[in-house]
């Protein structure tokens, strides 16, 4: 028979054998798996519930009609197939870095097995950040601007497997400021400073833009964190105004 099928195929054996008296020869077919006979005749369909990596032999007898015969045999391995992932969803394809995300698959097998299926979790495909269909995401606190990536995995009992993966982008949320306080008493001789409270909902490391303004004059009269304040920038009874930016 046919070499590398599976165990849903048509198998077909057919023997030629000689006789020295030129008698017409008449043939029968056995096939047999695992020792058990399983058909007979030239064609065998197999109905799928052989077990892949099973060898299917075709023995075949040609008889003269004396009653004398000889038997010769084959043989086909059935091949395994590997399994199909048929569905992959994930809960969001944009998420903050301290949702909960979840990821599910359907697999099938073929040859009718049924295959193990598994979800991990790769940062930016590189870092694992664990397995199972859910994973929340405060416990990593992923950078924003990254990629996470479900990645299922399907396997047989043979060693098949299948392979697939669904992405979600990490998005960015703007840092805020929650207050803004300037030391006192403020002269025009001191070293004044700008003191912030920020907040960053992603727990991002932020960088702090200062800028100050003396309102009443119309200038710009210095940036950073503190200022050291004299007559030439300010005079008494000048409005001073800190103006930040975070990022």
């Amino acid at each position: 028979p046919e070499t590398g099928r599976h165990n849903d195929s048509e198998l077909i054996c057919v023997a030629q054998a000689t006789d020295v008296d030129q008698d017409q020869l008449t043939y029968t077919y056995s096939w047999i798996a695992a020792g058990v006979e399983i058909g007979a005749g030239e064609t065998l369909s197999l109905d799928g519930t052989s077990s892949p990596e099973t060898f299917i032999t075709c023995e075949a007898t040609a008889s003269d009609p004396a009653g004398s015969s000889i038997s010769g045999s084959a043989m086909a391995l059935l091949v395994n197939r590997p399994p199909v992932i048929n569905s992959l969803d994930v809960s969001e394809t944009q998420a903050y870095n301290d949702q909960e995300v979840t990821c599910s698959a359907q697999a099938s097998d073929p040859d009718g097995n049924d295959p193990d299926v598994s979800v991990s979790w790769l940062l930016n495909n590189a870092q694992s950040l664990g397995s199972g269909e859910t994973l929340a995401l405060s416990d990593h606190r992923p950078t924003p601007g990254s990629t996470l990536s479900c990645v299922v995995v399907a396997v047989d009992e043979y060693g098949g497997s299948a392979l697939l993966s669904a992405e979600i982008e990490i998005l960015n949320r703007p840092p805020q400021v929650t207050g803004v306080e300037l030391s006192e008493p403020l002269h025009n001789s001191e070293l004044v400073s700008c003191m912030l409270t920020t907040d960053d909902p992603d727990l991002e490391s932020l960088e702090e833009l200062f800028l100050w303004r003396n309102l009443t004059q119309g200038q710009i009269i210095g940036d950073g964190a503190q200022l050291q304040l004299n007559s030439a920038l300010a005079e008494v009874g000048d409005e001073i105004r800190c103006e930040a930016l975070v990022s």
